[in-house]
């Protein structure tokens, strides 16, 4: 049955079924879909909404972190955030990973590579990096993986934007 919420103002608003959660009513393939589509912070912030929810977001295969501007896009204001991602995740298979910032210390170097060959081993198929930092006059204002080689065999798309490949490639 069907009943309308009164406003504020006493005029009748839209329908709303009693107590029926549609959303709920997913299957959890269907609801890692709807998170696949959504940023990093928002998918980790469903794990509040309700039981079923808390553990969903660890089982996602796409990651997208972004900063939202230059001021917040720091390498340190995503630290923490993006270590307990993948820390929490576990080795969870990922589809796609997206990292995107605008600045980073020498220091931060090795946790980004860090991030870099975590992913990887978690059999990611397509790996963005778009790292950029406004350069002073004796900085790089690349990021420089390390030397490292890859090796997977899950890895089909790599886009640098920014980092410096510090690897050669064989073909």
């Amino acid at each position: 049955m069907l009943r309308r919420k009164r406003s504020k103002n006493g005029a009748a608003a839209a329908p709303v079924e009693d107590e029926i959660d549609r959303l709920s009513a997913l299957p959890d393939d269907a609801l890692r879909q709807v998170l696949d589509l959504l940023p990093a912070n928002e998918v980790v912030r469903t794990s509040v909404l309700a039981q079923r929810w808390r553990h969903l977001w660890k089982s996602t295969t796409v990651l997208c972190v972004r900063s939202e501007d230059e001021r917040s896009g720091h390498v340190k204001e995503l630290r923490e955030f993006v270590d307990h991602l993948l820390l929490l995740r576990g080795g969870a298979p990922l589809e796609r990973y997206e990292l995107w910032f605008f600045g980073f210390d020498d220091e931060d170097v090795p946790r980004v590579n860090l991030w870099f060959r975590h992913v990887v081993m978690c059999k990611v198929r397509i790996l963005r990096l778009e790292i950029l930092r406004a350069a002073g006059p004796n900085q790089n204002p690349l990021l420089e993986l390390d030397d490292l080689p890859i090796v997977s065999q899950n890895l089909m798309t790599l886009k640098l934007y920014g980092p410096k490949p510090g690897f050669t490639t064989t073909t």
